[in-house]
């Protein structure tokens, strides 16, 4: 029997047989970190562009208006006003000097003269005025005339306040024995201020309150 020479190598396993590969097969390397883009920002609001309003001051080249101007029949009613306080104060003031024993002429040219001139002067203003409100009704709601008419108020207001006044003053004097003035005359006086400055805030009273009912 023949006998086979012992081998001493070691015998591998076959190997398995692959499908061959690509030659260039791209490889996928880890990519460093980096952060997140940040969002974009929203548009910011923008103002609205300003509108030329009646409210808005004048433009740097337009004049200003400094002084309020009146219009015509805004004249018209400030000099019937003041014709007016001149009618009403030389009226008071020939009437207080009769009533003090001062009757004398020398006591009365000043308070004739701004009577005579002033009296004229009102009564012709005052009768083209009303006409004129009758004819437009309107100027019933003149802002002129009735700022002028509120003030002649105030001040007729006044006149009475002061008067009343004095006259409560002159009754407290004579019942205290410090004063000869006559209660009479003080009556009187005081009459006189009542009947032209009760008279003129009576009348623009009722007139204002007419003009807004």
């Amino acid at each position: 029997m023949d006998e086979k020479p012992f081998n001493n190598q070691y015998q591998q396993p076959p190997t398995p047989t692959m499908p061959p590969q690509p030659l260039h097969q791209p490889v996928a390397y880890p990519q460093p970190w980096q952060p997140a883009a940040p969002l974009p920002a929203p548009p910011s609001p923008q103002s609205p562009a300003p509108v030329a309003t009646k409210l808005s001051g004048p433009a740097p080249d337009e004049p200003v208006a400094v002084i309020r101007v009146l219009s015509v029949r805004g004249v018209e009613y400030a000099m019937m006003t003041i014709a007016l306080w001149f009618a009403a104060t030389g009226l008071v003031w020939v009437v207080l000097n009769v009533v003090n024993d001062s009757a004398n002429f020398n006591f009365l040219v000043v308070p004739l003269s701004v009577l005579i001139t002033s009296v004229p002067i009102f009564t012709l203003l005052f009768i083209r005025l009303k006409r004129a409100e009758l004819a437009n009704p309107s100027l019933r709601l003149e802002p002129s005339k009735r700022r002028l008419s509120q003030l002649t108020q105030i001040l007729a207001f006044l006149a009475c306040l002061i008067n009343i006044t004095v006259f409560v003053y002159s009754v407290l004097q004579k019942i205290n024995g410090t004063t000869g003035y006559s209660i009479g005359k003080s009556i009187l006086s005081l009459l006189v201020v009542l009947v032209v400055a009760g008279g003129t805030l009576t009348y623009y009273w009722f007139d204002e309150h007419r003009i807004r009912s």
